[in-house]
C-alpha cells in the first residue's frame, strides 16, 4: 500500500532492525521487527517523518523500549518496557517524538 503523508509518498514495508541497533531506522516502513540476539535498549527510531505510524514488534524478549529515560519516545507511563515474544506496540511521530501505546 501507499499513502501520501505530507507531500511525501510513502511506501509500506515490514523490515527487521539491524541487531543491536539502539535507534534503528523506520525509513519508508510501517512495521518493524525488532529480533536482537542480547539486551539491546531502544532510545529512539530514526528517520521518521511527522505523522508515521509504525507497529512495532518483538520477536524475541532481548529488547528494552527506553520510555523511561529517552526524550523522544512518550508512552508506558513513562517506564521502560521489555516486550516478551509477539508483543506489538503502536507508535506515532509527531515530527519530535514517539506517541507510543503499549
Amino acid at each position: 500500500a501507499n499513502y501520501n503523508i505530507d507531500r511525501t509518498l510513502y511506501e509500506t514495508d515490514t523490515i527487521t532492525a539491524l541487531d543491536g541497533d539502539t535507534t534503528p531506522s523506520v525509513f519508508n516502513t510501517n512495521v518493524i521487527h525488532l529480533a536482537n540476539s542480547a539486551t539491546t535498549n531502544v532510545t529512539h527510531f530514526d528517520d521518521g517523518i511527522e505523522d508515521q505510524e509504525i507497529i512495532i514488534v518483538a520477536d524475541n524478549a532481548n529488547t528494552n523500549i527506553m520510555f523511561g529515560t529517552s526524550s523522544t519516545l512518550v508512552g508506558n507511563g513513562a517506564t521502560n518496557y521489555n516486550p516478551q515474544i509477539n508483543t506489538t506496540i503502536y507508535c506515532k511521530f509527531d515530527g519530535t517524538v514517539w506517541n507510543c501505546i503499549v
